[in-house]
């Protein structure tokens, strides 16, 4: 929320064992420190492309259907290269922009 608005819905996949004492309660706390309590992560991918928004998601971001927006794939890994959480994120496209930075490895 910003202002009041909805801005993104994510929907976030992990596995119990990486956050044992998770609850709806603290639920609302830096996720990522909660994992980071059983495994560390070392990085993420993601992928970016533009969607038209439908059904529950477009309710949930009250944005009409068909209205334009931003998904989000993204798989964060450990330093070892494990899966420890996937997510998929609407952006609403009248609220974001984007701004990558693209690193060549030799």
């Amino acid at each position: 929320m910003g202002n009041g608005e909805p801005l993104t819905h994510e929907e976030i996949y992990l596995q119990k064992r990486f956050v044992p004492d998770l609850t709806k309660e603290n639920a609302a706390t830096s996720l990522f420190k909660m994992i980071e309590k059983n495994i560390s992560i070392a990085y993420a991918s993601q992928e970016l492309e533009a969607v038209i928004l439908e059904g529950k998601v477009s309710e949930l971001l009250k944005s009409k259907p068909g209205e334009p927006t931003f998904l989000a794939h993204t798989t964060s890994y450990s330093a070892d290269g494990y899966p420890v959480l996937h997510d998929e994120s609407y952006y609403r496209s009248d609220k974001y922009s984007f701004h990558n930075i693209l690193y060549r490895h030799h």
